[in-house]
């Protein structure tokens, strides 16, 4: 049989486009399982490694906390190691507990007392009079206090270091 020039070129038509089209999906096919393959490998990689950062995560929060809870101990002993408790004062309506506890140490104890020294006074437990706990600014001004106590001696008025035990801030 012969073919004509159109002949020929139509079948070579059809013959390139069917074959590129094959080709062309093989070639597809091909590049789609390589490409979901290691999309897969990929995938699993990150996923371990999400995994593992996560268990690093909770380490480092495990940590953190304890790390808190250390810290915030260490504040609170810092804070008390600022405080002194006063017992024997006694007890009045309506008083004024900064004027009364200045006026303790620079009348009876002839420590000088900056008008920032004192930063919290309050009176704590039940007893009677209820002890008052003072907590200063400056460690200084604490220990002249401290170091000048042994002057009331013959009142029956204590001060004394805070408790170990006592861990509630003022």
């Amino acid at each position: 049989m012969v073919f004509s020039s159109t002949d020929l070129r139509e079948i070579k038509s059809a013959i390139t486009s069917t074959f590129n089209e094959k080709f062309v999906n093989e070639i597809a096919v091909r590049v789609a399982v390589l490409v979901k393959k290691q999309f897969e490998e990929q995938l699993k990689s990150h996923r371990q490694a999400i995994d593992t950062l996560r268990k690093q995560t909770n380490i480092l929060e495990a940590e953190n906390r304890r790390l808190r809870k250390f810290v915030d101990h260490r504040e609170q002993l810092l804070e008390r190691n600022h405080n002194v408790r006063i017992f024997g004062i006694e007890f009045t309506n309506g008083e004024v507990l900064d004027k009364k506890i200045i006026d303790l140490f620079v009348n009876n104890l002839k420590v000088n007392i900056p008008n920032d020294a004192i930063k919290k006074c309050r009176r704590i437990a039940n007893d009677s009079p209820p002890a008052v706990l003072v907590q200063f600014n400056c460690d200084s001004v604490r220990r002249q206090v401290l170091k000048n106590r042994n002057k009331l001696r013959n009142m029956e008025i204590k001060i004394k270091r805070p408790n170990k035990e006592s861990t509630k801030p003022i």
